[in-house]
């Protein structure tokens, strides 16, 4: 199965594969990012409410990118290290076995913001 969007640009990944993954849990980090920013804006800027009570308002959506943040570098590097693994039968079996678990569990059915990320 293949998916085309906004954050995978001009080529088509299939669903699983490292580079589709690595592109998914980079946009939803992004997107998060984004959607703090805004919500911590209107609060402090639009409704003049003092930044202290904003950001604690906000807590749960700040975990959440957190939690995306780590995701991202985590597999950034394990994304590394599968790339500079000498042997091809190593290469394949990190990806086949180390990649598929991590992209139901941690990729397929976290939220992003009100949203929810199901492939």
């Amino acid at each position: 199965m293949s998916i085309f969007g906004s954050f995978l640009g001009f080529n088509v990944d299939t669903v699983g594969d490292l580079s589709f993954l690595l592109k998914a849990v980079s946009y939803r980090e992004r997107v998060l990012q984004r959607s703090l920013a805004t919500r911590l804006y209107n609060k402090v800027e639009k409704k003049r409410e003092e930044f202290f009570y904003a950001w604690n308002s906000c807590l749960h959506h700040v975990t959440s990118l957190a939690l995306a943040h780590i995701h991202r570098v985590t597999l950034e590097q394990f994304a590394l290290a599968v790339q500079e693994c000498p042997v091809e039968e190593d290469h394949t079996l990190l990806t086949k076995v180390c990649v598929k678990p991590v992209f139901h569990s941690s990729v397929s059915h976290r939220s992003i913001g009100n949203q929810k990320l199901c492939f």
